[in-house]
């Protein structure tokens, strides 16, 4: 392993969760929602660079909010008109070999631990790639779309969560740049499921039940009183 670098998806315009300013945007204890994986990122201490993907609009707001966290290596670039596209673009603006481990994040959620990062990176190292992920712990059915009713249950100690962060080797990464991922019917959403096209595996590393995504105005006030 010779650099890690850690990419952060900004790129949303808020539009689940309302409002006149995107969510990474919002206030949470008195600081920008992605102020706080900045933050974290920069206590964990080995990241080469930070990059962080920002809507074209609003990337003066994002230089504002978090120029002052972002060092030497440190970069803000636009995104694209979906997740997979945004994450392309800030590969292309990493000078990453096959020896790197990149780290993709979404914004929206502040609450990963500095130990994950590290268990992410020992699962990279077996796996090739690796991401958070919540277990289920609920009595888990399969539903026929709007139907209404139950199809079957299914084992939920097979059922988990995908969360992020989520890494991936420089390695593993030349591998996924090879396939063209719009000759699929749509991008992939995530790691995982890009892993999936290439026909390999996703090391899974317990996270949090605390580790959530900010998305509608409840999470907004679930995550204040996780900070309480």
């Amino acid at each position: 392993m010779r650099n890690i670098h850690a990419v952060i998806l900004a790129g949303g315009t808020g539009s689940r969760i309302g409002g006149n300013s995107p969510k990474q945007f919002l206030l949470l204890g008195g600081k920008a929602l992605v102020v706080y994986s900045v933050e974290l990122f920069r206590k964990w201490g080995l990241c080469k660079s930070i990059t962080i993907v920002c809507h074209k609009d609003w990337m003066g707001e994002m230089e504002e909010t978090v120029g002052a966290y972002l060092e030497g290596t440190d970069r803000i670039i636009e995104g694209g008109d979906t997740r997979h596209d945004s994450t392309l673009n800030a590969l292309a603006s990493i000078a990453w070999d096959e020896e790197d481990i990149i780290f993709f994040h979404d914004a929206a959620r502040p609450f990963f631990q500095l130990d994950e990062l590290d268990l992410l990176v020992g699962s990279v190292q077996t796996f090739g790639a690796a991401t958070l992920a919540l277990q289920s712990t609920e009595t888990t059915v399969i539903s026929s779309g709007k139907s209404g009713y139950t199809e079957r249950s299914i084992n939920r100690d097979e059922v988990f969560f995908v969360k992020t962060p989520q890494a991936v080797s420089g390695k593993m990464l030349h591998k996924l740049t090879k396939k063209d991922p719009l000759e699929e019917s749509a991008p992939p959403t995530d790691l995982c499921s890009w892993m999936e096209r290439i026909g390999e595996k996703t090391g899974i590393v317990p996270t949090s039940s605390k580790n959530i995504k900010i998305t509608k105005p409840e999470d907004l006030s679930i995550a204040e009183s996780f900070l309480r």
